[in-house]
Formats: structure tokens, sequence, C-alpha cells
């Protein structure tokens, strides 16, 4: 498995100029890992059983060509050392809609003195996770190639609420107020949004239910859609914070475009790009 490792690291060096930067080797690994690594759903159904560990020899995903997300990211941490970058594995941890921890995986790659987020699985070179834990993975036989960095290193980091957020609960909140307005003057469009106010979400084992002043929505999500689908909100949560039942309403509606109260792949994968699109545009 290491001659595979050293064949992609050849691949790699063949494919960058003498003279490149450490940001174009960052760049270049990420690319080739974005590009070459596929997601592993049925993996990740096998690490959640607690059948499968949580991260891979870097070797063991270049044969398949797959992997999770603690998989892509170790791989890149992995690749990047060989090309004497200071990368380091991440824990992210997030919160979901219900308020309950969610964990993701991404690499901390060294550049013009900063740390830069690197998410192979949701394709973006520059990531803003609010928050992260920075571990070295103990992963299973044979053994990475490891090399050790010294340098000032962040081991752990929760960004704080930017000055944009706060403008944006502010602008949230006018808006309430305007649709309260144009509810008072009997605005159809502002009728059509204040049915789904005061809305109350409950999750099963097979559907999400929303209880609103009009009665019951139930959706279920499709289980080859689930994964797209958790990537949607996981982007919808990272442009807004946490959502609001009635936002994580709005987000299944929308995506819901057969308006047959269930997500199928097709829908989530799309609700998923457009939601990825809406967060790097959000970065701009």
């Amino acid at each position: 498995m290491n001659n595979i490792l050293e064949n992609v690291v050849q691949e790699l060096w063949h494919a960058l100029p003498s003279s490149a930067t450490p940001r174009q080797r960052a760049k270049t690994i990420y690319d080739w890992v974005a590009q070459n690594i596929e997601y592993d759903y049925d993996r990740l159904k096998a690490v959640n059983a607690g059948t499968e560990r949580p991260v891979l020899h870097p070797g063991e995903v270049l044969e398949k060509r797959k992997g999770i997300c603690s998989d892509m990211a170790y791989l890149y941490v992995t690749l990047s050392r060989q090309f004497g970058l200071q990368a380091q594995y991440a824990r992210v941890t997030t919160k979901d809609h219900n308020g309950k921890t969610a964990y993701h995986a991404c690499a901390i790659v060294m550049l013009d003195g900063k740390g830069v987020q690197v998410d192979p699985t949701h394709k973006i070179f520059e990531a803003h996770h609010q928050e992260y834990c920075i571990e070295e993975p103990v992963v299973g036989e044979p053994q990475a190639v490891q090399q050790e960095y010294s340098g000032s290193w962040q081991e752990s980091y929760r960004a704080p609420e930017p000055a944009v957020h706060r403008l944006q609960k502010l602008g949230r909140k006018l808006a309430a107020l305007a649709l309260c307005a144009g509810l008072f003057f009997g605005a159809r469009s502002c009728w059509e949004l204040r049915k789904h106010q005061n809305v109350q979400y409950c999750e099963t084992k097979d559907e999400a239910r929303f209880t609103t002043k009009n009665g019951e929505m139930r959706y279920a999500v499709n289980p080859e859609a689930a994964q797209p689908w958790k990537e949607t909100l996981f982007f919808a949560e990272a442009i807004k914070g946490d959502l609001s039942d009635h936002e994580l309403l709005e987000v299944y509606v929308r995506a819901d475009a057969n308006k047959d109260s269930t997500i199928n792949p097709a829908e989530a994968g799309m609700a998923r790009d457009f939601a990825r699109a809406m967060y790097l545009k959000s970065k701009q």
C-alpha cells in the first residue's frame, strides 16, 4: 500500500513546477484528492455501526479510491507532509438543527503563517468551520508514513460570532417586522409565509415531522439520499447558524421538487449543490 502512496506522490511531483509555492502545492494536493476520491456511503454506515475503524490508512483509501471525511482528511495530511507542508488532522464539531452534536473531519495546512482549513469531502479549499480540535488520529496497520513538524499550532479553535452574523440577525428581526406589517395589510405573499410560522419539529426514525398551524407536514428521506441531504443541512447551517424549525421546514419544502413528501437522491443532490454554492458565495 505504501507503493501506491509513493506512486501518487511521484505523480503530484511531476504535476508541479519546480518553483511551486507552498500554497500551490497545497492546492494541487487538494485538487487531486477532491477529484480522485469518492465518498463511501457504505463505509459511513459501517463506521456508524462500529464494524469498521474511523480512519483508514491512506494506502487503503488510495487503493479503493473512496473513503469518508476522516479518510480524505488524513490522506490529505499525509500527502501534504510528503511535500514539506505543515499539515494536521482536525476533528470538526458542529450542531445539527436539533441541537445535537455532529462531527466532521478536515485538514489544517499552515500557509503564510496561518492555518488554512482544507475540506476535501465538501470540496472547499479554504473552509470556515467554526469549531475544531487538532488531533493525530489512530489508524490501523499498516502504519501511515508520518512526519512531525514543530510550529505554533492552535490546538483548538472556536470562531467568534462575526459582525456580519450579528447584522444578519438584526436583518431577520427587521424582516419579521416587515412581514408582520405585510400581514396586517393583507399581502398575499406574506400570507403564504405566515402559514408556516409557529412550526414545531419532531424527528423520528423514518421521517421529519413538522407541526404547523395548518396541520402536520411529514417528509421522508430516501436512504440513498441520506448523505447528500446531511451535507445540504451542513451547508445551510454554515450559512445561517443553527436553523430554526421554521427555517428547516423551508429547506425541506424547497428541496421537495416532486411534492411527494420524500427527498429522493436527485433532489438531495441538487439541494446540496445549491447550498454549497450559496455557502461559497457567502464567504467571498
